[in-house]
């Protein structure tokens, strides 16, 4: 089924088809590619930046929490003494604080991570457009070099055997 208004694909011929199929993995891969990076590159700043400020949350948050720690001393009895209020909502408070530094402390692990996913992907995409062009290119190379050898150049010899001037009664072009 041919779609109206589009150039059919040439799968005609096997050498033209490779010609121009490695034409089109060696122009699209580097153009991937630099889409691609660039992307990965963006979001690596941004999760680098995010990594940053929680770092600085989680010293912060650490400084914060460990002004705040109250110790608890026992009396003479070795008892320790029921908080007052004032007390409870140091205790509560110091809590607090140290729940935000241990959630601060998992969102800098995943910022980390993140980063380094990022960059296994920008090298694994690299690999990748390299693997296409080293296929690419050969192919394209092998297509266009078999496509003129065993097709093209025989039909220019069948055009110009059969290309006669009228009246004049002799061929133009010389065989090969």
């Amino acid at each position: 089924m041919s779609i109206p208004y589009l150039p059919s694909p040439p799968t005609d011929n096997l050498y033209k088809f490779a010609a121009l199929l490695g034409a089109i993995v060696t122009i699209a891969a580097p153009a991937y590619y630099v889409t691609q990076s660039t992307e990965l590159h963006l979001r690596e700043v941004s999760a680098q930046q995010e990594t940053a400020i929680y770092q600085k949350q989680t010293e912060w948050w650490a400084a914060d929490a460990a002004a705040s720690w109250h110790e608890v001393k026992p009396d003479k009895d070795g008892r320790i003494p029921d908080p007052t209020p004032a007390e409870q909502a140091l205790y509560k408070a110091a809590f607090e604080k140290r729940r935000e530094l241990e959630l601060t402390q998992i969102k800098v692990q995943h910022a980390e991570k993140t980063v380094a996913v990022l960059r296994d992907q920008l090298q694994l995409l690299f690999w990748l457009a390299i693997a296409a062009l080293l296929v690419g290119i050969p192919l394209s190379s092998w297509g266009f070099l078999q496509w003129h050898r065993r097709v093209q150049r025989l039909q220019d010899k069948e055009v110009l055997r059969c290309f006669v001037w009228p009246r004049a009664g002799w061929r133009v072009g010389v065989d090969r």
